[in-house]
């Protein structure tokens, strides 16, 4: 079940969008959930990216797939549900890390940028920024808005760093 409440089989939808990979590991094709981002971008997933490649381009095209799911970019999903739990959209960074790396064609980089840039500058339905028009105009989250107005704000900083490399990656500055 996908976060779009739909039936999927990721082995053959990823066979059909990615056929030059069939042959390479099954890990390519295994859909991979419960990523609690904010806790493990930092340090578990470079190392999986150092370590075992075809594991991260699993979790990096489930993300994409979670992103056209639910028309949100992923916070930390459990099974087939996004929690929008903790703050920002550190799996960015994975994206981001990994496109360095040279594996921008191994997953669906354009639609993560895509869906990062639609949440970061407007009004979203799912996992969206807190007190965003004052954060845009502004730049930092009010204290009247939220309790959390400092951690907001440098999160959305680094989250806006992230998506400019993003950005230019994908040639849309």
């Amino acid at each position: 079940m996908g976060l779009d409440n739909a039936l999927h089989n990721a082995v053959d939808e990823r066979k059909a969008q990615y056929p030059e990979s069939v042959a390479r590991s099954e890990k390519l094709f295994n859909f991979y959930s419960d990523l609690s981002l904010w806790d493990t971008f930092r340090s578990l997933h470079p190392f999986i990216l150092l370590t075992d490649e075809p594991l991260a381009i699993g979790i990096l095209r489930s993300m994409a797939e979670m992103t056209d799911q639910q028309q949100a970019f992923p916070k930390w999903v459990l099974a087939n549900i996004d929690i929008n739990c903790m703050v920002g959209l550190h799996g960015g960074a994975l994206v981001v890390e990994a496109a360095h790396s040279g594996l921008a064609k191994e997953f669906d980089l354009l639609t993560m940028q895509k869906m990062l840039l639609n949440q970061a500058t407007q009004p979203w339905p799912k996992n969206q920024r807190t007190d965003l028009d004052h954060y845009l105009s502004e730049g930092y989250v009010s204290d009247e808005t939220s309790d959390k107005s400092a951690p907001l704000t440098l999160t959305y900083a680094y989250d806006d760093s992230v998506l400019a490399s993003l950005s230019l990656l994908v040639n849309d500055t």
